[in-house]
């Protein structure tokens, strides 16, 4: 719930934020957010769900596997802030884009006191998180709200997140000081910090190259055509995603009825990933045809008339979300079979294809193409992939068949039953 009212009321006041600001500073803002994008799994380094783990397992060294975290992914953070602050300062003459960098840098710093996020979840708390991430969101909504009555600079908005990040880290800080642990500098242990980097380097590099290709199109954009042109790009990416976040959801909500289905027998298994592949298709496709007759209107009311060139963009872009949509049924089938490799090598070739289609066709067809690109990257990585990989060609087979509706009479007939 938390995560579903943090996306809706992040969504409607970036919207409003978005319209208040036009193309141009909208522009800016997408562009430097969608450069720190880049680094956010490094920053993480991957430890989300392995520290979480080794929490569950190791009541005793708690607190040394937190002090370890934390300093580490200090040291992280720290350093990729500084160099992407000194990057804005040497490149970029308006002062704007280095005050903007240098905010978001701190908001980056403090993601290493996820680790507190991490221990609570392992605790099963996620009450105490649920709590700092709505009361952190609220006020942040409604500071941005107030800025926006005032008619306040670009720069407010971004502190605006920024004391959001610091009111949830607060909040957790506070709930934290009441459990029988501590994070300091005496706990810290290099060598274990060196242990579970060595596990999640996967993580971090298959993260790396997911975020490029959602990410690097913004920045390409920027820099060829101009801040103005990625505010318009930028609006219509906000809608598409929109929807995109909704993935994770239902994929985390499934994963143990999959688990359990595969202990079951495989024909089972197979079964529920073909009934889930063609139920999301229809989601998706449904998504994708409203938006094909109604994007001007979408764009028009929530951004107005000076995003009226988003209509288009947001056409092509909402293809992409048939693609996005399969990628839960793949997702489910390679963390059960453990084929994380894989994963890394598709989000590299999705990354790759991303990055030479644009530097080849942006500048002379503009933003349309940067969403003609995101779509075949995400086909590539997603779908098309795991046809050159023996072991995921089933899940890939599956894939296309959901994404063509082949397997519309065979779910009609399990509905129809009353098996799904």
């Amino acid at each position: 719930m938390e995560s579903i009212v943090r996306l809706f009321l992040g969504f409607f006041i970036g919207v409003y934020v978005a319209r208040f600001l036009g193309p141009e500073q909208f522009g800016i803002l997408s562009y430097i957010s969608a450069f720190f994008g880049l680094f956010i799994p490094i920053g993480k380094l991957g430890l989300d769900g392995i520290i979480t783990r080794e929490i569950a397992k190791n009541e005793r060294d708690i607190s040394e596997i937190l002090s370890s975290t934390f300093f580490i992914k200090l040291i992280c953070t720290i350093f990729i802030s500084i160099l992407i602050s000194l990057y804005f300062a040497v490149f970029e003459s308006q002062i704007i884009f280095l005050a903007i960098a240098i905010v978001l840098s701190l908001t980056f710093s403090l993601k290493s006191f996820e680790v507190i996020e991490f221990y609570f979840r392992a605790k099963v708390k996620s009450k105490l998180i649920t709590i700092s991430s709505i009361l952190g969101m609220v006020f942040s909504a409604l500071l941005k709200i107030l800025f926006l009555v005032y008619k306040l600079e670009l720069i407010y908005f971004v502190i605006a997140g920024l004391i959001e990040a610091i009111v949830f880290i607060t909040l957790l800080i506070i709930f934290f000081y009441k459990e029988n642990y501590s994070i300091n500098i005496n706990k810290f242990r290099f060598i274990l910090s060196l242990k579970l980097i060595n596990e999640s380097w996967p993580l971090i590099f298959s993260g790396f190259f997911a975020l490029i290709y959602l990410n690097i199109d913004q920045i390409m954009i920027k820099e060829l055509l101009g801040v103005q042109q990625n505010g318009i790009y930028a609006a219509a990416v906000r809608i598409s995603t929109l929807f995109y976040a909704l993935v994770p959801l239902l994929s985390w909500s499934l994963q143990t009825a999959f688990v359990n289905a595969k202990k079951q027998s495989h024909t089972l298994y197979i079964e529920r990933l073909r009934l889930l592949g063609t139920f999301v298709s229809i989601i998706s496709y449904s998504i994708i045809i409203i938006i094909l007759f109604f994007s001007d209107k979408i764009i028009y009311l929530l951004f107005g008339e000076s995003y009226s060139r988003a209509a288009n963009v947001l056409i092509i872009h909402a293809i992409s979300i048939v693609f996005v949509y399969n990628r839960i049924i793949r997702s489910i089938y390679i963390l059960n079979e453990s084929y994380f490799k894989f994963a890394l090598i598709s989000n590299i070739l999705g990354a790759i294809v991303n990055v030479v289609t644009n530097f080849i066709f942006l500048e002379h067809y503009g933003i349309i193409a940067a969403a003609l690109t995101t779509c075949i990257s995400y086909m590539l990585a997603y779908t098309v992939s795991g046809l050159f990989y023996k072991k995921t060609r089933e899940i890939a087979i599956i894939q296309i068949k959901s994404i063509l509706l082949l397997d519309i009479k065979f779910f009609i007939t399990r509905i129809y039953k009353g098996i799904f």
